[in-house]
């Protein structure tokens, strides 16, 4: 069973060379185990297999991008870093996008809006501290806190109530 699953994880990795785990159910999908089966043998496999959020991969394995990803990525990361609060749309594959994700140099906020981690902790801690003196905040006062447009200030608040971060009453987003 321990090569089943490493052999999982190795064709994973082959196919999916930027993404840091294979989620947890399509491992258990492939090898054919109960989710109790699976979280046993997994911990019994340690630390040659590793948990990474809700997916497993083997120890040594860490997503590599090409040369030509890389550059990609310094220029999106850059781009986004200097557009500020404003971010533009940027054209990278979906893979490179979830990678920077994953390793934190970008936060995707949905609808094409992704912040540079630095620019969503400016844009989080803005609205965590707009809140926090006025008591709620809107879609219009959170645009014009932060000096941006709509479809941004939306994807934002959004990805602040999926986080916990806010919650949405009515037109109103309050401290979760």
């Amino acid at each position: 069973m321990r090569t089943r699953i490493e052999r999982a994880l190795e064709d994973y990795e082959r196919a999916h060379p930027l993404r840091l785990a294979m989620p947890v159910g399509e491992l258990r999908a492939r090898v054919r185990l109960e989710p109790d089966a699976l979280a046993a043998l997994l911990g019994a496999l340690a630390p040659r297999i590793e948990a990474r959020g809700a997916g497993a991969a083997r120890a040594e394995w860490s997503p590599q991008p090409t040369a030509a990803q890389r550059r990609a990525a310094e220029e999106a990361i850059a781009t986004l870093g200097a557009a500020g609060l404003s971010p533009p749309r940027i054209d990278l594959d979906p893979e490179l996008l979830g990678y920077l994700g994953a390793a934190g140099a970008v936060v995707d906020c949905g609808d094409g809006v992704v912040f540079a981690a630095e620019r969503f902790a400016e844009a989080r801690a803005a609205i965590v501290a707009l809140i926090g003196s006025e008591g709620s905040v809107t879609l219009a006062g959170a645009r014009d806190a932060l000096g941006t447009n709509r479809r941004t200030a939306q994807a934002l608040l959004e990805r602040l109530d999926r986080e916990g971060v806010t919650t949405r009453r009515g037109d109103e987003r309050v401290l979760a």
